[in-house]
């Protein structure tokens, strides 16, 4: 019998899973959007790199009491199964799993009482033990966190109800109009009919949307029988919910290659190239790599819709990308041999005409302990430790002159990490937002000869966040080196169809 160890760490905005061996079977939830009634959305992702987990059942009881319970089926072979749950703050929860293997084994758990509160992030650990020998353990961690909000007011859901139907009626438009505009008086006058029309209104929407994507169980099963039920008031409460968790039913599959080049050469290790930087050097590729998040496709009216990207391992996971262009070999001695030069994750299907992105890891990630961080957050010299976290971009090249490069991150950072109340003056996150990209023909490129274009490569020069160095590199970026703000006018990223 095996028993893996598997530890974990709080960050101020959410929670991770670290593992210490690669059979583990985890379990993930980062915080989630607070509701306005006073509920939490947990997401989770259970995974495993020794047990391929088909399918997980679900049960969460509060004292002798089932609060809900479902099922969800992994969306292909190998995939993360996702759970999003809505829980209100209390105390006495504990949370059942039983998932199912390829090979027709049952792995089974349940956790001791938590309790969720206000402000607060729980750790709930679930041992899933698998039958059939040999036994395989994993744990699972599980975080929640909730806030409680104010009093709702006449106005409070109001804009959130009737946004998605906004246009179905003028009505409806009128309701939209009211939430958002914040007038109690108005909102307590007629807030009992637009709740009937928003929320008969979204009844009619769910029934539609949600048809085609009914599995016959599990929550959007659940959402479709919402939509027939007709009742108003229970639609407009859950509409938006629903409306988004269908929507994500219909979601197309999406890839966003990137390449690496210098200028329009391809840019690989053990290969040299003339010409770079200011004045113009002969350059050999030493490490290039640079987590992305934030990944949008836009429509040609400009509408930017989320790419939820998969949780792939060791390169994608809780909605970050590392995409690594070295391989080991030459003068790459940083990484290692694995390289991934694509985003792959899934967006509602449409017209887009353009992608957008923000590199480096989010806030909410970026100040955790990368030792016990899993991947991507857990590759080898990509971070400066908690305080200052995470180096987004890592790009090293040598020249005649010796070793030049950047190492992007936040910078300016104080405070406590054991505490989660770390904060940087300087984000140093550029937007780069990129115009006619179609996803499935073209590529992004990474010009190493663009973000070195004005920088003295005649000496040896490095960027650390911070310095007279950074300067042209972060001028490249679309960086404004004195306030880490992003200006978007980025010259590194481009479209080649």
């Amino acid at each position: 019998m095996r028993h893996l160890h598997i530890s974990s760490f709080a960050l101020a905005l959410g929670a991770l899973a670290g593992c210490s061996s690669d059979d583990a079977t985890q379990l993930f939830t980062p915080v989630g959007q607070i509701q306005p009634e006073g509920t939490g959305r947990a997401s989770f992702a259970i995974a495993s790199d020794a047990v391929e987990i088909v399918s997980v059942e679900y049960r969460v009881m509060r004292d002798a009491s089932q609060v809900l319970s479902g099922e969800a089926s992994a969306p292909a072979p190998g995939a993360a199964i996702e759970v999003t749950l809505d829980l209100p703050s209390g105390d006495g929860y504990r949370v059942a799993l039983t998932a199912l293997s390829a090979d027709g084994r049952a792995c089974s758990g349940e956790s001791e009482p938590f309790d969720i509160v206000a402000g607060a992030v729980a750790f709930v650990h679930v041992v899933l033990v698998c039958g059939a020998e040999p036994e395989e353990h994993g744990q699972a961690h599980v975080t929640a966190e909730v806030v409680d909000p104010p009093a709702a007011g006449a106005c409070d859901g109001l804009g959130a109800g009737c946004h998605a139907v906004d246009g179905g009626s003028e009505l409806a438009h009128e309701c939209h109009e009211l939430g958002h505009a914040g007038d109690a008086a108005a909102c307590a006058e007629r807030r009992a009919e637009c709740i009937d029309v928003c929320g008969s209104a979204q009844c009619t929407a769910l029934a539609s949307l949600c048809h085609e994507v009914d599995p016959g169980s599990g929550p959007l099963h659940a959402c479709h029988q919402l939509g027939h039920a007709g009742d108003a008031s229970a639609c407009f409460a859950r509409g938006a919910e629903c409306q988004e968790l269908c929507s994500r039913a219909h979601a197309q599959p999406v890839v966003i290659q990137f390449e690496a080049r210098v200028g329009d050469a391809p840019l690989g290790c053990g290969q040299s190239y003339a010409g770079v930087g200011t004045p113009p050097s002969r350059i050999s590729l030493q490490d290039l790599r640079v987590f992305v998040h934030d990944v949008e496709l836009v429509t040609a009216s400009g509408e930017r819709v989320p790419v939820e990207l998969d949780t792939r391992a060791p390169f994608q996971a809780f909605g970050t990308a590392l995409l690594d262009f070295e391989n080991a070999t030459g003068d790459c001695l940083s990484g290692d041999a694995a390289t991934n030069t694509q985003l792959t994750g899934s967006a509602p299907p449409g017209d887009y005409t353009g992608v957008a992105f923000v590199v480096g890891v989010p806030e909410s990630l970026n100040h955790a302990d990368p030792a016990l961080a899993p991947a991507p957050l857990g590759a080898g010299g990509m971070s400066w430790g908690w305080l200052a976290g995470y180096k987004f971009l890592r790009a090293e090249i040598g020249s005649d002159a010796g070793t030049a490069g950047i190492h992007l991150g936040s910078a300016g950072c104080s405070g406590d990490a054991g505490q989660g109340s770390i904060s940087c003056s300087r984000s140093n996150r550029p937007e780069v937002v990129l115009a006619e990209f179609a996803p499935a023909t073209d590529r992004v490129i990474l010009d190493v000869a663009s973000l070195f274009a004005e920088s003295d490569l005649s000496a040896p020069a490095a960027c650390h966040s911070a310095g007279a160095p950074c300067a042209a590199p972060f001028a490249r970026l679309g960086l404004d080196l004195a306030t880490g703000a992003s200006t978007g006018a980025q010259s590194v990223f481009r479209v080649v169809h």
